[in-house]
């Protein structure tokens, strides 16, 4: 019997099979990389997001934000939720915060647009310009060959709610606030970007729950963009202000978006006002409780 001839090398077939498997393996890992970006980029604006919320913790302690003998602009102020927001003034922004929901409030210690920049703008997000001799280490002769300027990406702005229980004192008497630093990140000044809408909910409310939010009136044309995961709305009423975070996101018939969202408790009435700010990043609140006689005395 005669013995087949043993083949060398491949098929063009096996080739061409070969280049198509190699093929989408390089495709799958070359849209790892704008993913891994992206990723990146999102967690470097939560490091930077916490941090500045942090700073302006410290920063409203130090300035002595919450002394109602520093405030300006009170003239619609109420007994309820307000927000502090001296760059927004400065930036001309109304004295009412989303179309008149909320007093928008000034600082007379924020005298001018220099001071409310530098204390409502982080200074800590460096961009490092690095030296042309590549042979110096960053750290040596910081001031001769490099430069380490802040790009000004993150602001903040608080919204200030009293205590129910100290709703008929005088202002100079209250002494507990529930407070909620607002970080931003490329925040647009601009009435527009605050869009208000109708919210229920459409549960108890404890611990977010299910809320539906009212079509855009026919007079307003402002629409935000599609709300997406983990995003940041605010509701409130009359005597509370809270933050939520998104979960998830849906319409339903009739123009109205239905979310599900996480956060602090809903007291009250199950209608509520959102106010919603694409610029939003990161929301940290505490409850900060002020003993008159020591800290706010002159």
């Amino acid at each position: 019997m005669n013995r087949a001839t043993p083949r060398h090398g491949l098929s063009l077939l096996e080739v061409l099979i070969s280049i198509f498997v190699v093929s989408i393996g390089l495709m799958s890992l070359a849209m790892l990389i704008p993913a891994g970006a992206i990723a990146i980029n999102e967690a470097n604006k939560s490091d930077r997001s916490g941090a500045c919320g942090r700073a302006a913790m410290r920063q409203i302690k130090v300035a002595r934000m919450l002394d109602p003998n520093f405030w300006t602009d009170t003239d619609n102020l109420s007994n309820g939720p307000f927000v502090i927001d001296p760059l927004g003034r400065w930036m001309e922004m109304p004295e009412t915060f989303a179309g008149g929901l909320l007093a928008r409030l000034g600082l007379s210690n924020v005298p001018n647009f220099d001071v409310a920049d530098r204390v409502f703008r982080w200074q800590d997000d460096l961009s490092l310009n690095l030296p042309k001799d590549t042979e110096l280490r960053s750290w040596v002769n910081l001031d001769d060959n490099m430069d380490a300027i802040s790009e000004g990406h993150y602001s903040w702005f608080m919204t200030v709610t009293p205590s129910a229980a100290e709703a008929d004192l005088p202002w100079l008497q209250k002494s507990t606030f529930a407070v909620s630093v607002v970080v931003c990140h490329g925040r647009i000044f601009n009435v527009d970007n605050e869009i208000v809408r109708s919210a229920q909910f459409l549960g108890l409310g404890l611990g977010g729950g299910t809320v539906r939010l009212g079509a855009a009136p026919v007079s307003d044309n402002v629409e935000p963009k599609k709300i997406r995961t983990n995003q940041w709305i605010m509701l409130c009423d009359a005597t509370q202000c809270k933050w939520y975070r998104v979960v998830s996101a849906g319409a339903i018939p009739g123009s109205d978006t239905t979310l599900s969202l996480v956060g602090p408790d809903w007291h009250g009435t199950a209608d509520a006002q959102a106010v919603i700010i694409q610029d939003v990043v990161g929301v940290y609140s505490t409850t900060v409780e002020i003993e008159r006689n020591l800290v706010w005395s002159r």
